[in-house]
Parts: C-alpha cells; sequence; structure tokens
C-alpha cells in the first residue's frame, strides 16, 4: 500500500511540475525547456540517512544557462540525472539550489558571473563527478560543506580567484579522481583535510602560488597514481604522513620552487616512485618505512639535489634503480637497508657524486650494474656487500665509453660471485677479466682504456 501510495505522489508530482525540465543543448537559443528521462535505480549509501521517499524528486538531465531556468527546477531535492550549469550562462547566483539534497548523476559548475556556490549549501551526495572549472570570479567553495561523499571524480580547476578550497571540509572518500589544476591563486589545499581515501588518481598540477600540501594529511589511500607537478611555488613536501598505500605511482615532476621532501613516512605500498627536474630541490628524505617497491625507482635531473637521504627501510626493488643526471648530488646517504635490486642498478652522471654509503647493505643486482660518470667518485668500497649481479658488469668510469656494449653481450653462465677474496673494491679497480662475450677488439682495447683513466673498473 505504501510503495502504491508514493507512485501516485510521484505521478502527480511529475505532471504538476511538467516531469523535469532541461534546457534543449541541440538548440541553444530555443526558450522553451524540454525534460530527458534517465531514470536509474542507485542505491543509496551515504553515511547519513536520507529518506529519498520524502524529497522532491526530479528525473532527467538538467544543462541550464539562465537564473529563469534554475528558478523551474527551484523545487527539486534530489535530481535522478545530472546537472549542469553550462560555460556561456548568464547564471549570476544559485540560491535557487538551496533545496537540493543529492543528485544522482554529476554536477558540473562552470560559471563566470558567481563568486560564490552558497546555493547548494544543503548539498548532501553526489554519485557522479563534481567539477568546478573556469567560474573566473569564484572565490569560495563554502556551498559545498554539506557534502561527504563523491561517488565519481572531484575536479577544481581553472579558477583563478579561488585561495583555498575551504567548504570540501566534509568529504571523506572520492570514488575517481581528485584533480587539482591550474588554479593560479590557489596558495593552499586547506579544506582537504578529512579526505582520507580516493579510488583513483589525486592530481595537484600547474597551480602556481601553492606553498605546500599539507591540506591532504588526512589522506590513507590512493586507487592509482599521485601526482605532484609544475607546482612553481611549492616549496616543501612535508605531509602525506597518513598516506599508507599510493597502489602504483608517486610523481613529484617539474615542480620549480621544490626545496625539499620529507613527507610520506608511513607509506607502505606503492608500485614506482619518480622524482624528476625539481631544479631548486637539494634533499630528498622521508619514505622511511616503505620495505617494497614493486616498480621502479627513477630520481633524476634536479640540478640542485645534493643529498638523497629517503627510503632508510627500504629492502627490495623489485625493477630498475635508476639515480642519474643530478649534477650536484654529493651523497647518496638513503636506501641504508636496501638488500636486493631486480632489475638494472644505473648510478651515472652525477658529476659530483662522492660517496655510495646508503647502498652498504646491497648484495644483490638481478640486471646490468652501472656506476659512472663521477669525476671525483674514486671508490667502491660501499659496495662491499655485493655479491651477485646480472647480465652486465660492474664499471666505474668518469666519462661514458661504449655503455651500450654491455647491455648486448651475449648469454653467460651464472655470474660469479662479486668481491670475494683477494677482489676486494680497490684491487677491482685494476683487474681485467676477459669473457668470451666479449669481442677479441674490445678484450684488447679495454685494458688501454683502463690504462689512460676512461675506464677504472670491470667485473664481468
Amino acid at each position: 500500500m505504501k510503495n502504491i501510495f508514493f507512485v501516485l505522489i510521484l505521478f502527480f508530482t511529475c505532471n504538476l511540475f511538467h516531469g523535469c525540465y532541461i534546457q534543449d543543448v541541440e538548440n541553444p537559443n530555443k526558450d522553451n525547456i524540454t525534460h530527458q528521462d534517465n531514470t536509474t535505480n542507485q542505491e543509496e549509501t551515504s553515511t547519513e540517512v536520507i529518506d529519498i521517499e520524502n524529497l522532491e524528486t526530479c528525473e532527467g538531465d538538467f544543462y541550464l544557462r539562465s537564473d529563469e531556468e534554475l528558478a523551474a527546477i527551484s523545487h527539486c531535492e534530489r535530481i535522478t540525472g545530472n546537472l549542469q550549469l553550462i560555460s556561456d550562462s548568464n547564471i549570476t547566483s544559485l540560491d535557487e539550489l538551496k533545496k537540493l539534497v543529492i543528485v544522482e548523476g554529476y554536477l558540473h559548475i562552470d560559471v563566470d558571473l558567481i563568486d560564490n556556490i552558497d546555493g547548494v549549501s544543503n548539498l548532501k551526495k553526489v554519485d557522479g563527478h563534481v567539477s568546478v572549472t573556469r567560474s573566473n570570479n569564484l572565490t569560495s567553495l563554502q556551498g559545498l560543506a554539506g557534502l561527504t561523499e563523491v561517488g565519481g571524480s572531484l575536479e577544481v580547476i581553472f579558477n583563478p580567484q579561488l585561495k583555498t578550497l575551504a567548504g570540501l571540509q566534509n568529504v571523506t572518500s572520492v570514488g575517481g579522481t581528485v584533480n587539482i589544476q591550474s588554479n593560479h591563486g590557489l596558495t593552499s589545499l586547506t579544506g582537504l583535510e578529512k579526505l582520507e581515501t580516493v579510488g583513483y588518481d589525486v592530481i595537484i598540477k600547474h597551480n602556481d602560488l601553492l606553498s605546500d600540501c599539507d591540506g591532504l594529511s588526512g589522506l590513507k589511500e590512493i586507487g592509482r597514481d599521485l601526482i605532484i607537478a609544475a607546482n612553481d611555488g611549492l616549496q616543501s613536501i612535508d605531509g602525506f604522513n597518513s598516506l599508507e598505500k599510493i597502489n602504483e605511482r608517486l610523481y613529484i615532476e617539474a615542480n620549480y620552487g621544490l626545496e625539499s621532501i620529507h613527507g610520506f613516512n608511513n607509506l607502505q605500498t606503492l608500485q614506482d616512485l619518480y622524482i624528476r627536474a625539481n631544479n631548486a630541490m637539494t634533499e630528498i628524505g622521508g619514505i622511511y618505512n616503505l620495505e617494497l617497491i614493486t616498480g621502479e625507482v627513477y630520481i633524476a635531473e634536479n640540478q640542485n639535489l645534493v643529498l638523497i637521504d629517503a627510503l632508510q627501510k627500504l629492502i627490495t626493488v623489485n625493477e630498475k634503480l635508476s639515480i642519474r643526471m643530478n649534477p650536484n648530488l654529493e651523497s647518496i646517504t638513503g636506501f641504508t637497508q636496501l638488500n636486493q635490486i631486480n632489475g638494472d642498478m644505473v648510478i651515472t652522471q652525477n658529476a659530483k657524486l662522492l660517496n655510495l654509503s646508503g647502498l652498504g647493505s646491497l648484495t644483490t643486482v638481478s640486471g646490468n650494474f652501472w656506476v659512472g660518470n663521477s669525476t671525483v667518485l674514486t671508490s667502491l668500497e660501499q659496495l662491499s656487500s655485493v655479491r651477485a649481479i646480472g647480465a652486465g658488469p660492474l664499471e666505474l668510469r668518469p666519462y661514458i665509453f661504449f655503455s651500450l656494449l654491455f647491455h648486448t653481450m651475449a648469454k653467460r653462465s651464472p655470474p660469479m660471485p662479486l668481491l670475494v677474496g683477494s677482489i676486494n673494491p680497490n684491487a677491482a679497480f685494476t683487474a681485467i677479466a676477459a669473457s668470451t662475450a666479449v669481442p677479441p677488439f674490445f678484450k684488447i682495447s679495454i685494458p688501454i682504456w683502463a690504462a689512460n683513466g676512461w675506464l677504472v673498473a670491470t667485473i664481468p
């Protein structure tokens, strides 16, 4: 009986308000508002109990351009489809949406003439994406303060007057991607402190005045990648200390004002780590509790990097460890428990690198092994624990010559133990071992290169 009563209410409501209203996007100059029925039966999962049956429901999608069109749906408490406020609209206020509680599709706000979105302050849940883009006069997101969960992605893009993300402070989960990008006045991520889980990526990119990422202090898990890139005003990354899982990659790239990294100290899961082209950065620390990287580590082209002190508990890298083209790098004191690299190890083109003191626990490199292109690195004493390497030789060279030769050597018998018995790192500087995989010309030439200081050590 209750269901029959609800159906009758819904029938008379739809007739009373002529169904649901939508601007005809195929004919943008058309004055009438038409209905587009996209009814879905989605289960409500909000932590706050919302009595859907008693909400004034408007079915379908709404693409609106004017205050008058907003007024036509002012009665709506629940929209079963999408709500889009179109970019070339003359909407001056969202006050007509003050009754809106649920949007079961996506919410897209792209309006030039408003400086706030307070009109949607009663909104609690959006099943699809929430997107606030290209709103050139928008200064506040406080209208979203009632929102607790976003089923799709959360996007805040191209809003030049927006300084913080205050208004998103009650959002705890985002099912898709969090994309905070190209907000050129944004100075802080304040407002995201309660965000704990993100289903896909977190992208913090091209926010010129952003100075830190402290607003993401409550974040615990990211389903795919964390990308922090091209934020010229970013000075330090000290946060993310609640973050336990990045299920794929961490990119920190081209943040030209970034001076140091000291965060991520509870991170337990990571596939790949890329730290590249952060030209002001002098030190990489933090990431102290991560034991396994299932992919690769790539630290390169950081022009002023002096010290790598990160990854103190890392034990295994399943693919490649590459530290290269950091011209001012002097010391690697991190990686102190790194024992095994199941791929290549490449430490090259770091002209000022003095020592590898952090790599003293390394015993196995399953792939190729290169250490070269440092004019001041004269000892491999710190690698005395290495017992086995894969297909390539151990090289220590001030300059690169024929590096590809060692990539293409023929398959040999399993590698002999490295740096054992009378062959210690210092003695190894003059050790030249013949190999059937090396053509005769190179067998003859290698001692000549060594004599001329081009090739300091080779151990096949």
